[in-house]
């Protein structure tokens, strides 16, 4: 005869999800912050450049940045510039 399983796992789940709600845990930009603050680690971000179906299109647009040319003869117009589909950010613990 099998054992019983001593929890119920539907309702762990509940109990857990219900806690981390409580706790804040679910929102993952402190989730990470507390971790940075945690544990020496280095960060850094790729680019995406083909569509891999992962983007969210309410999210907020790539930060922008001021380009600063040099020399002053070059235009805007003839940089050749990659478009990325999206960031991916890595960290890496240590």
């Amino acid at each position: 005869m099998a054992e019983l399983a001593r929890r119920n796992p539907e309702a762990f789940a509940e109990e857990q999800l219900a806690r981390l709600l409580r706790e804040g845990r679910l929102d993952h930009d402190l989730v990470l912050g507390e971790t940075l603050a945690e544990y020496p680690s280095v960060q850094g971000y790729v680019f995406q450049l083909m569509d891999d179906g992962l983007k969210d299109e309410s999210a907020t647009p790539f930060p922008a940045a001021r380009i600063n040319l040099a020399p002053r003869e070059l235009e805007f117009a003839d940089l050749a510039l990659i478009s990325a589909y999206r960031s991916i950010l890595w960290s890496l613990w240590f």
